[in-house]
């Protein structure tokens, strides 16, 4: 005997076809004729429904099914006190049903005592029980100040740069159809990613007109120049020299060129005899316009080079910005409203905030670039470019006119869900309409993902 009406039950040589119609959760029982056979209990299940269930093998090696949470860790069997154990986590309130080999049993939940448990019809035993809270309160980041910046502008004449690596190399081990010596690519000196900072000094003779470039950062790099601390452009292409034009400077005065480089990491290496993974990353050559003047280069890229500031947070973890370099992204560093010497590129913002998340709930926090006009900013390919650290982690990179990434999350344990954080973020307005100085109007955190366990 069959209890479903909308079941077909036919016998195909001595085996019974049963077919039946679904919707979503449909338990059907199947009482055989001969009352020595017990019952059997059939669930029939949607696609979607199925996605609800757990089946559970407990350690005394019986089968548990259980219907509703979002996630079922464990499950123990209580034969004494005819309980069923269960650990778990939930995203909204639910029925937890659960299919055991116990009668009228009681159910706890993450250790707390479930009443008001009901038997279905069916035989199993059911609750409802409360989901997490519906939102988790977030700060603005309105409140992001500006983290001054004391020293000299690396664009500067007066900027410090002994402590500066000499580019003086004369071999390469990197790929390149063709170089200048001395070599400047910056992998020679032992920079391999993040941003990197050339310095060229030279003495005018009063004809200079311009500089030509050659350079390559990777995919969707950017290059910045600027001369005696005055921004000349910015340089996007790899395949071709550019030249960028200036006023002639005084005749005997000395000057520099500075020239910071947003490097996008190495090329793909699809074939097993090519070496494109050695493709160089840095300055190919500079040459000054209307007089060939000798240039004198000195490079720096992160701290330590090789030799790693930060082994725990790794080599990814930061690049050679000076606030980098200065150690800005740390929790420690100062954040104030003081004037910051102004440096050519990035900008640097950050701000303290504290949560109090309840430890029985996980919230998935992530941090949004949130620009009202991110659509005419990708047409228009305008661009500016965000980093940002949260508690010393360099947890994502933008850049408005490539996407499509503008939420990044943040895993828990580098957020102090009960605690302190502090968040920096960084940012090289390049050509967008963006006001940086208002640049918490642009960004926010949010929770995609709320669970309890």
């Amino acid at each position: 005997m069959i209890n479903y009406s909308r079941t077909n039950f036919r016998l195909q040589n001595d085996i019974a076809v049963i077919s039946f119609d679904i919707v979503n959760f449909t338990p059907i029982t199947v009482t055989p004729s001969k009352a020595t056979v017990n019952p059997c209990l059939i669930l029939a299940l949607s696609r979607k429904e199925a996605y609800k269930f757990w089946q559970v093998d407990t350690k005394s090696g019986h089968h548990v099914l259980i219907r509703g949470p979002y996630l079922v860790r464990n499950v123990e069997l209580d034969f004494l006190r005819n309980t069923v154990h269960i650990r778990g986590d939930l995203e909204e309130a639910t029925t937890i049903e659960v299919f055991a080999p116990l009668k009228h049993f009681k159910i706890t939940f993450n250790g707390k005592s479930c009443k008001h448990t009901y038997v279905t019809e069916w035989g199993s035993v059911a609750v409802t029980v409360n989901g997490p809270p519906l939102f988790i309160e977030l700060p603005s980041l309105k409140g992001l100040k500006s983290i001054p910046i004391t020293v000299p502008s690396e664009s500067s004449l007066s900027f410090d740069d002994s402590k500066w690596i000499i580019c003086d190399k004369q071999t390469s081990f990197m790929q390149s159809s063709k170089f200048e010596l001395p070599i400047l690519f910056c992998d020679d000196y032992g920079f391999h990613n993040g941003h990197i900072n050339y310095r060229g000094s030279f003495i005018s003779t009063g004809f200079e007109t311009g500089l030509t470039i050659e350079a390559d950062g990777g995919e969707h790099y950017i290059l910045g120049v600027w001369l005696n601390g005055i921004h000349l452009g910015n340089v996007h292409d790899r395949s071709k020299p550019i030249t960028l034009s200036f006023s002639r400077p005084v005749k005997g005065s000395a000057c520099v060129i500075y020239i910071l480089i947003d490097h996008m990491g190495r090329d793909d290496d699809w074939h097993a005899d090519h070496k494109d993974y050695k493709n160089y990353r840095g300055l190919r050559s500079v040459r000054l316009c209307g007089e060939a003047t000798e240039i004198k280069w000195k490079i720096q890229g992160s701290l330590g080079g090789e030799e790693l500031i930060d082994p725990v947070r790794g080599v990814y973890n930061v690049g050679g910005l000076l606030g980098e370099r200065l150690g800005l992204y740390l929790p420690e560093a100062p954040v104030s409203d003081k004037v910051s010497i102004e440096q050519p590129g990035y900008r640097w913002f950050g701000m303290d905030f504290v949560l109090h998340v309840s430890d029985e709930v996980d919230a998935a926090v992530s941090f949004c670039v949130n620009t009202p006009e991110e659509e005419k900013l990708w047409e228009a390919r305008k661009e500016f470019r965000l980093q940002f650290y949260i508690n010393g982690w360099l947890l994502g990179r933008y850049v408005s006119n490539l996407g499509p990434q503008s939420k990044f999350p943040i895993p828990n344990g580098i957020l102090d869900t009960n605690g302190v954080n502090r968040i920096i973020v960084v940012v090289w307005n390049i050509d967008s309409d963006i006001d940086v100085n208002h640049i918490g109007d642009y960004v926010k955190l949010e929770t995609s993902k709320i669970v309890v366990y």
